[in-house]
């Protein structure tokens, strides 16, 4: 039998022990019972064949990748280089005398495996009627599942690294590339399966609560916009399906904050953002769905203040009333002592758009003061105010703010 075709059954196989699709009927957040039974198939060694089979199951662009990865660049002294693996050794026996067999779902954190990647690049130079696949050889170690975590979080560590870097146009790693299309040879293949996106979904176990997580979420919705052509509208209605609001908001905040999946998860956060608006949610209740109420000081930083800013201007309907909206939700979360504080620490940070934002939420905390009639010393003590000896002077304040803000 082929290898393509052994790993194409090998898979449907897997994916027969899955439901067809995930169930829709009722959205959890947190509580849908049950989780799918998969059954680990069991790993089997597989030797090397030298039909064309196996060529089929090269990706072009790990081809390429494979040959920008020298072992000389990649690995350490301590580590084995290409001249201690005979030249006609198969890649299965490679990978055993490697030991990678051995490293688990800490694979790709062994630099071992990239000398043994651009081994297999080099054999299959050197003998183009038994080109071997990495991916085929790495399913015959893993479930499709563990895999596809393993190669995520691998591809998002040099990720992490090429974004630390800081720099302009910095350059894809050759790790980060064969990463990255590994993961895509691996879509297609389900894809070219049959798998439908309820079956991956499944797979994840993502309407399981313990088993919500973002990583995998965001290679279900990869798969699902890209592969399974699923359009935002359709994904929405699925998601709002399977999930409640508050988890939904967290899966999609940190979708958007990732490279691959951030244009679509802003749509679709932006899809629910104007439902909670249609359903006229207030802005306290959509503070909380937004995950802002975890820390009074990471407010100003927290990626969904825009987000929720937008939300409560739209919800008032007038310019300006989102400072108002939030001094009063930042107060019933957490008190004028906290709501002080922050103000405070922001004024004296170096931010001046971050300064801005805290004299805003200043001068409407001053001025509700003022109609409570509490004493300059309150307010100066509170705030740090220098000059407020009467309420006039605050009164004058809060004029000055306002007048900026609309000026």
């Amino acid at each position: 039998m082929r290898p393509s075709v052994s790993l194409l059954l090998c898979t449907t196989v897997y994916f027969a022990s899955v439901h067809s699709e995930a169930p829709d009927s009722t959205p959890t957040a947190s509580t849908r019972p049950g989780s799918l039974n998969i059954t680990r198939p069991t790993s089997s060694r597989r030797i090397p064949s030298s039909t064309a089979g196996q060529a089929e199951e090269r990706s072009p662009f790990v081809e390429r990748v494979l040959k920008l990865i020298r072992p000389i660049r990649l690995v350490d002294s301590q580590a084995i280089h290409l001249e201690s693996l005979r030249e006609m050794t198969p890649m299965e026996d490679a990978f055993m005398q490697l030991c990678l067999n051995e490293r688990g779902k800490s694979l790709f954190q062994e630099p071992k495996f990239l000398v043994w990647a651009a081994h297999l690049n080099d054999f299959n130079s050197k003998f183009p009627d038994k080109k071997e696949s990495i991916l085929l050889i790495l399913t015959q170690h893993y479930n499709p599942d563990d895999l596809a975590k393993m190669i995520e979080e691998a591809k998002m560590v040099e990720v992490a690294k090429r974004q630390s870097r800081h720099e302009p146009q910095v350059k894809k790693s050759p790790a980060e590339i064969l990463f990255t299309n590994l993961q895509k040879k691996q879509m297609k293949q389900w894809k070219a399966a049959g798998i439908s996106e309820g079956a991956i979904f499944g797979m994840f176990k993502l309407h399981v609560a313990d088993h919500v997580n973002h990583l995998t979420f965001r290679i279900w919705l990869r798969y699902a916009s890209r592969h399974c052509l699923l359009t935002k509208e359709e994904l929405f209605e699925v998601l709002c399906r399977r999930y409640f609001d508050e988890t939904l908001s967290w899966l999609l905040a940190a979708a958007k904050q990732d490279e691959f999946t951030s244009r679509l998860a802003n749509d679709l956060q932006t899809m629910l953002t104007d439902r909670w608006l249609e359903k006229r949610v207030p802005p306290q209740d959509v503070f909380k769905l937004l995950m802002l109420d975890t820390d009074v000081a990471k407010v100003y930083d927290h990626p969904e203040r825009r987000t929720w800013e937008v939300y409560a201007r739209n919800y008032h309907q007038y310019l300006g009333s989102e400072y108002k909206a939030w001094v009063d939700v930042l107060k019933s979360c957490y008190g004028e002592e906290a709501l002080s504080s922050m103000i405070v620490q922001l004024i004296r940070g170096e931010s001046e758009e971050g300064k801005e934002w805290a004299r805003q939420l200043q001068a409407v905390l001053v001025y509700q003061w003022f109609v409570e009639k509490k004493t300059p010393k309150f307010v100066h003590d509170k705030l740090e105010v220098e000059g407020l000896v009467n309420f006039y002077a605050i009164e004058e304040l809060v004029a000055k703010a306002w007048s900026r803000k609309h000026s």
